[in-house]
C-alpha cells in the first residue's frame, strides 16, 4: 500500500511528555510515509476532522526521505490528549503518540 508507520527521530528540542523545566506546546506524532501524496492525504483527512495537521520531510540518509504527519501547536495538554484520542480511533493510527516541545525559560 506504500503506507508505513515508523518511529522517526524527533528534533532535539522535543522530548517525551513529562514534567520538566520550561514551558512548551504539545505535538501529536501521527504517522510516517515514504510518499508525499500519502502524507498530504492524511493531513487533508485530519484537517477535515478539525485537527490542525501538517507534514514535515525528514531525510534519514540510507533509510531515505520520510514524510512525518504531525498535529501541533497545542498549548493545553487536555486539548492535545483529546485530539490524540480521536486520532487513535482512526483505523491504522492507534500508535500515534504525544510529544512535548520544550521551550527554555
Amino acid at each position: 500500500s506504500g503506507r508505513y508507520i515508523a518511529v522517526l527521530p524527533i528534533t532535539e528540542v522535543e522530548t517525551a511528555v513529562g514534567t520538566g523545566n520550561g514551558t512548551g506546546t504539545f505535538t501529536i506524532q501521527i504517522a510516517s510515509f515514504t510518499r508525499t501524496a500519502h502524507a498530504a492525504e492524511l493531513v487533508a483527512q485530519l484537517q477535515a476532522e478539525g485537527i490542525h495537521a501538517r507534514f514535515v520531510e525528514r531525510d534519514l540518509g540510507d533509510r531515505g526521505r520520510w514524510y512525518q504527519v504531525l498535529a501541533d501547536g497545542y498549548v493545553s495538554l487536555a486539548a492535545a490528549e483529546a485530539d490524540l484520542s480521536r486520532v487513535k480511533q482512526m483505523p491504522g493510527y492507534a500508535d500515534a503518540r504525544l510529544i512535548r516541545d520544550i521551550v527554555s525559560n
